[in-house]
């Protein structure tokens, strides 16, 4: 038998198997890379560690994740600093509670920080904050030192009959990234 013969005879039978079979082959190869990749993800997600850093005086716990290269240290007038290379650092400090509500102490505070702060923008309103295991009031502002913008949050929680004040400041040239760990720390802040 003639192979062109054959060909011409069989040809839309050939390319219908040519074509099942390179779209299966297709199929396959888009079919391996999704569980590869899924496969490479969770090993990625199994390997963030974390660690735990206790306030000085043993009041709450900040559970922190190791790729964010935090370095804890210490001081007379902090509970609690944690800082990077980066200017991001969040410092925490107690004072003995006072019987005013948490808003109206905030914004006593405020008031006398600003006054000495001097140059600042963008101040925004207290507001209530909920963070996954804890609750206060909260407001933040954009400020200059040293021809840097910087964003500070300020956040004012009670824990156990205690006043904790917890600010945050970053550079304002990566917010994204910053306002992302803030709110990661304090989702996990611990009693």
């Amino acid at each position: 038998m003639n192979i062109r013969l054959f060909y011409e005879v069989n040809k839309t039978k050939i390319k219908i198997t040519i074509s099942v079979i390179l779209g299966i082959s297709l199929l396959a190869i888009i079919i391996c890379s999704i569980i590869f990749n899924s496969k490479l993800n969770a090993k990625r997600k199994s390997q963030i560690t974390y660690s735990s850093v206790t306030g000085s005086d043993s009041s709450f716990k900040i559970s922190l994740n190791d790729n964010y290269n935090l370095k804890s240290s210490s001081s007379n007038d902090y509970v609690l600093i944690l800082k990077n290379s980066d200017n991001f650092s969040l410092t925490v400090s107690k004072v003995a509670k006072y019987n005013f509500e948490l808003r109206k102490i905030l914004e006593s505070d405020q008031q006398s920080f600003l006054q000495s702060l001097g140059n600042y923008t963008n101040l925004s309103e207290i507001s209530e904050a909920k963070y996954q295991n804890i609750s206060g009031y909260s407001y933040s502002l954009d400020y200059t030192q040293n021809s840097n913008k910087y964003i500070l949050t300020e956040f004012l929680t009670e824990i156990n009959g205690t006043l904790y004040f917890f600010d945050i400041k970053y550079p304002k040239n990566q917010e994204k990234k910053y306002k992302e760990i803030q709110n990661d720390l304090l989702n996990s802040i611990s009693i």
